[in-house]
Formats: structure tokens, C-alpha cells, sequence
């Protein structure tokens, strides 16, 4: 299960190699610092940053499904369990 943490700018911090795996990310390594439009299409990109903002926004769990392509054109197809991560 493809799991992740970003910042408040939308950056990566923490990411399994499920999700590396999901976007061909090189390595879970490699995806910390970027954002999703390094590793998917732009309007898929600015859909998911935008649930993201209304997640933190609403201070609310939702539950999402994502569809949309990675930058290399492959469908990507899933439900997400969305939050506010609080440090």
C-alpha cells in the first residue's frame, strides 16, 4: 500500500517504495523534497495538491478516488485515505 507525508508546500517528506513503485519513482529516496508534478501529469498533479489543500484547510479526513496519469502517460487508479498531518 502506497504510503506518503508532505510538507505544507506539498513536498514529499516520508514515502514507501510502494509508492515510488506507483509513480516509477528511481527510489523512495529520490521522491523526498519533490512535489507530485515530478512524477504525474500536471492536471493530475493539481488535482491531488488540490484535495490536499482543502484536507488541511477543512482540518477533515476524506476519502478519495484518484484517477489520473503519471508523466509517463500510465494510468494510475486508486483510493485514497486523506488527512492533516499534525507535528
Amino acid at each position: 500500500m502506497p504510503v506518503y507525508f508532505y510538507d505544507s508546500e506539498s513536498h514529499f517528506v516520508s514515502v514507501n517504495d510502494a509508492c515510488a513503485e506507483l509513480v516509477a519513482a528511481v527510489s523512495a529516496n529520490d521522491m523526498q523534497g519533490k512535489t507530485p508534478a515530478a512524477f504525474c501529469s500536471r492536471e493530475f498533479s493539481d488535482k491531488i495538491m488540490r484535495i490536499d489543500n482543502e484536507v488541511v484547510a477543512s482540518a477533515s479526513t476524506k476519502i478519495v478516488e484518484e484517477i489520473g496519469f503519471r508523466s509517463d502517460e500510465v494510468l494510475i487508479q486508486g483510493l485514497a485515505v486523506k488527512l492533516p498531518w499534525y507535528v
